[in-house]
């Protein structure tokens, strides 16, 4: 396993040409993963600590993030966990993340860690990154999108339904997770899992500015906020999980059976 330490977006082709009726080659740009054990390379005797990613061995690859499809979207993150095999270029020397059998890391102390070939090789997303995860619940869906209620403050935030993880990825996200378990896996239909309200969920929470709108307070439950320029900012939830039944809580309790004095009557 490793760290995503970079993750360059891929490439749109542009199958009409730029003008001149002929494609034009672009240079691919790696992402870069950092293992979390190093490797020694028995042909060279060097510690090997950093390999690259080739944007089609994305897990869940990409998708287009606007309507006419010349923004792509990747499911992988900085700080992300993947599951990967590893292979050094004979031509020059280079180490690349290749797509595994493997549906666990080797490491792990369970004896169904072997590499399955029942399964499809793929490079898999076994722990998203931490780092600006939150959780909520479903509040409301319409047609392509819908709204999350943040646990952890009184505001709802924006996700397009594209946004869901796939269902290849959020099952190596469950099967590598010591605390998510369901008693009844998600309904998918149409090869994406089915987004319900009031599902309890997990995402990455992002604040969006949005540049001229008209004057008036924000609106939609406190998903957004008007500022003094202008400018309104929104919260948008990208690369949902679904979170088994109860796993989001509103109130917690901190005592019980507390006795104490009365100091003043409203």
């Amino acid at each position: 396993t490793g760290v995503v330490m970079t993750c360059p977006e891929p490439k749109v082709d542009h199958p009409f040409g730029r003008g001149s009726g002929e494609k034009k080659t672009e240079a691919v740009s790696f992402g870069t993963i950092h293992l979390d054990d190093p490797i020694s390379d028995d042909d060279t005797g060097a510690q090997v600590t950093e390999v690259l990613l080739h944007p089609d061995n994305y897990p869940g690859g990409s998708f287009g993030i606007n309507r006419d499809g010349s923004q792509l979207g990747v499911w992988i993150r900085p700080g992300d966990i993947v599951l990967f095999d590893v292979i050094r270029q004979i031509s020059d020397g280079t180490c690349h993340a290749i797509p595994t059998k493997f549906t666990k890391p080797a490491s792990d102390s369970d004896d169904t860690n072997a590499a399955e070939e029942s399964v499809k090789p793929s490079v898999r997303l076994v722990e998203a990154s931490l780092f600006g995860r939150a959780e909520g619940v479903v509040r409301s869906i319409r047609d392509n999108y819908g709204f999350i209620h943040c646990a952890e403050r009184n505001v709802d935030a924006y996700f397009p339904l594209y946004e869901v993880f796939p269902s290849d990825i959020h099952g190596d996200l469950v099967r590598n997770s010591k605390c998510v378990k369901y008693e009844k896996d998600p309904i998918q239909k149409g090869g994406r899992i089915h987004v319900e309200v009031g599902m309890d969920v997990s995402f990455d929470l992002s604040l969006q500015m949005l540049t001229n709108v008209a004057g008036g307070g924000g609106g939609g439950g406190g998903r957004q906020k008007q500022s003094r320029t202008g400018e309104k900012e929104s919260l948008k939830a990208r690369r949902l999980q679904i979170l088994p039944k109860s796993t989001v809580v509103a109130k917690i309790t901190i005592a019980t059976g507390v006795k104490a004095t009365v100091t003043k009557d409203d």
